[in-house]
Formats: structure tokens, C-alpha cells, sequence
């Protein structure tokens, strides 16, 4: 019989699969490049291939494997993704990567991609995203500053894709930051050395709304899409000028795959959800109009012998304790 172990990564195989494939996609250079430039600053006036040149090395990624011969263990390459404290414990970023921006005097940014499907988890997303944030700047003791010399940490930015935002807020980007405001008299010359992180919401949605332009389309197209890989191999060419090489073709057929896959799923769980809608209902009904018990209204209903952890979840779903 499977354990409880088995029955979650079985159940969940898709989203493993899913998140392991978005991270994989989002660390390729002329993704990340798109996002810089709708996202960074620095890098607004500047055109993608150019961007691409200013980005060092390999982004580092970190994956859960879920195959059966690993133990679960976090794949690292390139640039350290794991960021330990002793005092405040593991942070493990998805994307992790250095950018190096030309102008009269050269800007090395620090940038952190993440890939969050649940919009509304059980915290405040924004507040994860500016720990994030304080995360990256206060590991830089040590690597890109030493003892006082703060002038000298460099800027970072959190930016989070939302693949699964709710309707409302589809395809939006916005961003929070520290700006300076006088509270009293004048400060004259400003001042410099603050706003040193920006945190970044990528909210996606569906690719032919008129909302959906520039990275918003292309990051629409690669996770949201019902397009087949033909379609998004030629829209990322003659919109994007991204020519997928086999890794990145590789990586997109995944992500046709699985997005059936989780659709199909979700199909599955929809229906399942109603039934249980409608039965809850129907007692609901009976034990109003019939005052019959729960146990009474379930007999009518020849609703089979469930045990008693089930039946109190019945009563909580209707309200009875």
C-alpha cells in the first residue's frame, strides 16, 4: 500500500514537474533579458541583445529533483542560490544572477527570479519578496563589501513571475521601492546611497488580451498558453527574435506537456469539487425541509458508510460545529 509520501509526489507530480520547468525557461538569457527590460530600470532604454551581453555567466537555478533515485536533494550550478545564516536560517532563490550595466560609470546589479504559482498563499507575498530582497543585500557582507564601506553594496531586485494570478489583476507588472520623502524644511542637494532594492511583480495572464504586451506576452505565451510548440517556437522567433536552440525547444514541448497535464488535472479536481458541492446541498436541503439529522440525510441519500473523520467534516462544511 503507498504511504502518504508516495501518494503526494504521485499527486503532485505535475507541479514538480511544472515549476521545475518554468525555473529552467526563466534562467535562459534571452528570457531573462526580455524581463530586465521591462523591469530593471537601468535597462529600459537599452535593446535585448545588448542586455544579454550584460548578464555574467550562467544563471544559477536550484531544482528539486523528483526522480526516484535522488534524495531530494537542491541542484545548484553557477552562482550560489542557497543563502544561509546562522541566525536566520536557508533561503534558497530560484534565479540568482549578476548584471553588469554599461554606462558612463558601470552599475552591477544582483537580480533574483522566482517563479510563484500560488498568488494567495497562507502570508503576504509582497512581505516574502522584500525578505527576499533584504536577504540579497545583507549576504553581500563579505563578497561585494567588507567591514564599513556600505557605498560599495550593490542594488538588487526581487522579481516575481505569478503564473496563476487572480482575473482581476492578469497582466499587470508593478514594483515597490524605498523612495526619500522631507518631512520638514528643505534637504537642497539629494541624497545619495538609499533604494538600494526593488521588488517586481510579473502578474500573467492571457497573451491575446490587448493588456498583454511586450513581456507580459512572451512570459503569457511560454506558461499560459493552450498553443502547441510550432505556434510559440514561431511567435518566440518573429515577435521575440528568440531562436530556441534544442535545450530551450526541449524545454518548451515540457511545457505544452505538462500545462495539458495540470489543465486536465484541474478538470478532474473541478468536477470532483462539484459533486461534492451538490451533495453537500442536497443535505443541507433534506435536513432543513425534513429536519432530519446528518446522519438521517445521508441514509436517504444512500450516501455509502463513510468514517467518522469524514462525517465531521461533512457537519464543518455545513456548519454544525
Amino acid at each position: 500500500m503507498k504511504n502518504s509520501v508516495a501518494r503526494t509526489i504521485e499527486n503532485n507530480a505535475d507541479h514538480f514537474s511544472y515549476d521545475a520547468v518554468c525555473k529552467q525557461l526563466l534562467s535562459e538569457k534571452s528570457i531573462l533579458a526580455w524581463i530586465m527590460k521591462y523591469c530593471v530600470s537601468e535597462c529600459q532604454k537599452m535593446a535585448v541583445e545588448d542586455i544579454v551581453r550584460c548578464i555574467e555567466a550562467s544563471p544559477s537555478v536550484s531544482v528539486t529533483p523528483v526522480f526516484p533515485d535522488e534524495k531530494n536533494a537542491t541542484l545548484i550550478n553557477g552562482m550560489n542560490t542557497v543563502n544561509t545564516s546562522r541566525d536566520e536560517g536557508t533561503v534558497v532563490f530560484d534565479i540568482l544572477f549578476a548584471a553588469m550595466i554599461p554606462s558612463p560609470k558601470p552599475v552591477r546589479l544582483i537580480i533574483n527570479v522566482e517563479a510563484q504559482a500560488d498568488f494567495s498563499p497562507h502570508y503576504p507575498l509582497p512581505s516574502r519578496a522584500e525578505y527576499y530582497s533584504a536577504r540579497l543585500i545583507s549576504s553581500q557582507k563579505g563578497r561585494e563589501f567588507t567591514d564599513s564601506h556600505y557605498g560599495e553594496i550593490k542594488k538588487v531586485y526581487s522579481i516575481w513571475v505569478c503564473t496563476n494570478p487572480p482575473k482581476y489583476r492578469e497582466n499587470t507588472i508593478y514594483t515597490t521601492s524605498v523612495r526619500m520623502k522631507e518631512r520638514s524644511g528643505r534637504m537642497g542637494r539629494p541624497i545619495k546611497g538609499y533604494g538600494l532594492q526593488r521588488t517586481v511583480f510579473i502578474l500573467l495572464g492571457d497573451e491575446e488580451k490587448k493588456e498583454a504586451k511586450g513581456v507580459l506576452r512572451l512570459l503569457d505565451m511560454l506558461f499560459r498558453s493552450e498553443k502547441g510548440i510550432e505556434e510559440r517556437k514561431r511567435i518566440l522567433e518573429e515577435e521575440f527574435d528568440i531562436a530556441m536552440n534544442e535545450d530551450m525547444e526541449m524545454e518548451v514541448q515540457q511545457m505544452c506537456n505538462l500545462s495539458k497535464g495540470v489543465e486536465n488535472r484541474g478538470i478532474r479536481k473541478g468536477i470532483i469539487q462539484g459533486r461534492e458541492e451538490e451533495k453537500l446541498n442536497s443535505i443541507r436541503s433534506l435536513m432543513k425541509k425534513l429536519n432530519l439529522t446528518l446522519e438521517q440525510a445521508m441514509d436517504v441519500l444512500d450516501v455509502p458508510d463513510v468514517p467518522k473523520s469524514e462525517q465531521e467534516k461533512y457537519a464543518h462544511m455545513l456548519g454544525l460545529n
